[in-house]
């Protein structure tokens, strides 16, 4: 499976991947998720699945009206396909968990968002460079004692997830990396006041270089326009602006379309 550059692309490579096995529904995911049923693992990626089709009705919802209306509709449906609440997964078969139409109108919601950004095809790159960071950071906290251990706690979770993304980025894609990258940041920032002088210095540095590792992914990945402005304004608060390496102009999408 090939990295995906948006959440609904990813949702629909997997749930089509899951669809395809011929296998019961725990055995398909167990399959395409690469984690044994029932296990700890499993629930993890599958829960990533889950963040997946959440992020997708986010992005639905800022199309145009028209397109609004007509992707709402299946929303419940997709919900279905990643849930099947309603279904016993050792029984039925993996097919039955949704519709090639629904299926269908999944993968043309998630051509539509798609055609909101303007991604590279080469991220790896970028992506190993943010995984040296996050890294790098796991490694720096252990010379920093003075930070909380409940803030320490939650950004060693949050740098370990955005690794963990990394690794598993041809299941989730490259936009799920940016999310956690975003998470971690902010993990930085809250704790930054609270790092003695000494060290206080070099944690404001690491987050600049972090800063610009996740800004750089966003920028070869692409994004729906408001969350590349958004980051692009966070980023140049950070550093006084892009610098020489200014960001491409996204195109606006085709917001038309029917």
């Amino acid at each position: 499976m090939v990295a995906s550059h948006t959440e609904a692309r990813a949702l629909h490579d997997l749930l089509e991947a899951v669809k395809g096995t011929g296998v019961t529904i725990n055995t398909a995911w167990e399959s395409v998720l690469g984690a044994k049923w029932d296990s700890v693992e499993f629930a993890r990626r599958h829960g990533e699945v889950v963040a997946l089709l959440a992020t997708t009705v986010d992005q639905i919802q800022q199309l145009n009206a028209r397109q609004q209306g007509r992707f709402s509709t299946y929303i419940p449906m997709w919900w279905h396909g990643v849930m099947a609440p309603l279904t016993q997964w050792q029984a039925h078969e993996a097919g039955s968990i949704i519709t090639q139409d629904h299926l269908n109108f999944l993968d043309a919601a998630a051509d539509i968002i798609s055609a909101s950004v303007d991604p590279e095809p080469n991220v790896s790159e970028k992506l190993e460079a943010l995984r040296s960071d996050c890294e790098g950071w796991v490694d720096f906290l252990v010379q920093v004692p003075d930070v909380p251990q409940s803030l320490r706690i939650d950004l060693l979770l949050n740098l370990k997830h955005v690794i963990w993304l990394i690794e598993n980025v041809d299941l989730f894609g490259a936009a799920r990396v940016v999310d956690g990258g975003h998470r971690v940041l902010g993990s930085v920032f809250t704790a930054a006041p609270v790092v003695a002088a000494p060290k206080q210095s070099a944690w404001l540095d690491r987050a600049r270089r972090l800063g610009k590792a996740v800004y750089d992914v966003m920028k070869v990945i692409g994004v729906m326009h408001g969350t590349f402005d958004a980051g692009e304004a966070v980023f140049g608060s950070l550093q006084g602006g892009p610098g020489e390496d200014e960001p491409r102009q996204l195109p606006q999408g085709r917001s038309d379309e029917n």
